[in-house]
């Protein structure tokens, strides 16, 4: 856990672990340590040891206890990609446009048009 051994950064803070180690006796291996995060939204997902969703607030903990040096805790959020949304989108919409064309083309294709008209007839006959 070289984590705990160098929490002072540029001799701002205090490294707990070598004051209470020097105080008790105690070794890191002595210690349980245990992370704890809670956040405002029921779709995280991580590598927490116990996760839990209480009043719509995640509660995520991971025993650091026996993790090793180069474990990473992870926490992440699956979200759509917009920009396939929007490919969709534009692809439903040009298919209903098409659809719109041809439907119209072919209402007013089958419909009678009318090349001689009543007037004409009797302007004929007169």
């Amino acid at each position: 856990m070289a984590g705990i051994k160098d929490y002072e950064i540029d001799g701002i803070g205090t490294n707990y672990y070598d004051k209470y180690s020097d105080l008790t006796g105690y070794s890191l291996s002595d210690l349980d340590i245990t992370q704890i995060f809670a956040y405002p939204d029921d779709r995280l997902y991580s590598n927490a040891d116990v996760s839990e969703v209480v009043g719509g607030v995640t509660f995520l903990a991971w025993d650091l206890s026996d993790k090793g040096a180069d474990f990473e805790m992870s926490i992440y959020k699956l979200a759509p990609r917009s920009a396939t949304w929007y490919i969709l989108a534009l692809g439903i919409s040009a298919i209903f446009v098409v659809v719109a064309v041809v439907v119209i083309n072919i209402k007013y294709r089958n419909e009678i048009s009318v090349k001689i008209t009543k007037q004409d007839i009797e302007k004929d006959e007169r």
